[in-house]
């Protein structure tokens, strides 16, 4: 419990690493993938730093030039395993999961160029930069739009259509 408190004071330094799996860049609506998976990694050490002896040892391990778990296969990463849980255990690492579903990450881009004051000089700035408020806005605004209107966002978006957004946001505030 020392750790966690010295770190929420600011005594203990915080260092983080994420990285994410199933992401399909802009295929937000791949059936195929509906959710990506991040992973993060905190630790009060510089990992960096830390490991840069122990990941050489494991790449001469299986004779490749990085690890990446992609590449090596359940039973490479296997070989390794031990090692690796007792470098994390040794370090107090601890892991954050997080799954997103994709199809939400439009709906909110779609919420933010709405109501984000930062984005539209219209939106109030109270409501969405006070989190609690944002907050609640967000789930009202996602039980008003439909996956029809987000997907037709979601294309205007990535081809940067102006004028298709303006229809769009004005077809969006109309149900709020």
């Amino acid at each position: 419990m020392t750790d966690a408190v010295d770190i929420m004071l600011g005594k203990q330094p915080v260092h983080a690493y994420s990285d994410e799996s199933g992401n399909t860049g802009s295929h937000v609506f791949d059936e195929q993938q509906r959710v990506f998976w991040t992973c993060t990694v905190i630790t009060g050490v510089d990992l960096d730093r830390a490991a840069a002896d122990s990941v050489a040892r494991w790449s001469r391990a299986l004779a490749v030039p990085e690890l990446h778990g992609n590449q090596l296969g359940l039973l490479r990463i296997e070989t390794i395993a031990h090692d690796v849980r007792w470098f994390f255990a040794q370090h107090r690492a601890k892991f954050v999961l997080t799954q997103v579903e994709k199809p939400l990450v439009a709906a909110v881009k779609l919420f933010d160029a709405v109501l984000d004051p930062g984005v539209n000089l219209a939106a109030s700035w109270p409501a969405y930069w006070m989190r609690p408020l944002r907050l609640i806005l967000v789930c009202k605004f996602l039980s008003v739009v439909d996956e029809g209107m987000v997907r037709a966002f979601w294309d205007i978006y990535k081809h940067a259509d102006a004028e298709g957004f303006s229809a769009c946001a004005d077809r969006a505030v109309h149900r709020l």
